[in-house]
């Protein structure tokens, strides 16, 4: 039981990675784009015709592009800073393995966005940034304080109190959060795509004996 003093600390707070895994057009990323344009062409839009926000995302039509070999690469990476990021929450790996149980593949045209979700059935989420607008791509993530608590009135915004802090995500860099945590892709208005992946991850129970 955590003993209250006279100081003020955060409560549960929502651990967040940020780290630049090439430089904005490196060769990873010029690999990248032709093997996901493909996918593309394949793959069916997996967002529901009335989701609110147009764009196109596997999410649901095909979430398990981490097994394709074209990708091994990116995911060897991504695995490699999940793996600190494990450890960097404390997450207990007694208990089990560290595996992607989804990835998928986001692409906004001008003027399109990603709307407010979570993403269930993991511990965290890891997005790469492909392509991108050269200011970045504003991704907003939302307190788990959730809309029914009171809110109390501030005069300063500190990391105890905001409940929205925006990240702007560039070409190359990878930012990995809690899957609980509410977050949306704001709509950009620059000529170049939007086009990430994302990578659930969750811990697989080991099998006794």
């Amino acid at each position: 039981m955590t003993k209250l003093t006279g100081k003020f600390f955060g409560l549960f707070p929502s651990t967040m990675m940020r780290v630049r895994l090439s430089a904005q057009d490196s060769d990873l990323n010029q690999k990248l784009r032709p093997v996901l344009d493909d996918i593309r062409k394949s793959t069916p839009n997996g967002l529901p015709k009335h989701a609110a926000s147009q764009a196109y995302i596997t999410r649901g039509s095909g979430n398990q592009l981490h097994l394709r070999p074209e990708l091994t690469d990116i995911v060897l990476l991504v695995c490699t800073e999940a793996e600190a990021y494990a450890k960097k929450i404390m997450l207990d790996m007694d208990v089990g393995n560290l595996v992607i149980n989804a990835c998928w593949l986001t692409v906004l045209e001008k003027g399109e966005a990603v709307e407010l979700h979570t993403n269930p059935s993991s511990v965290f989420t890891a997005t790469y940034f492909v392509s991108a607008s050269p200011k970045g791509v504003q991704f907003r993530f939302f307190s788990s304080v959730g809309e029914n608590w009171p809110h109390t009135p501030s005069t300063t915004a500190n990391r105890v109190n905001k409940r929205v802090e925006s990240i702007l995500g560039l070409p190359g860099e990878l930012i990995i959060f809690p899957s609980n945590l509410i977050n949306d892709v704001h709509g950009h208005d620059d000529e170049t795509g939007h086009v990430s992946l994302t990578f659930t991850f969750d811990v697989a129970p080991i099998a006794p004996g």
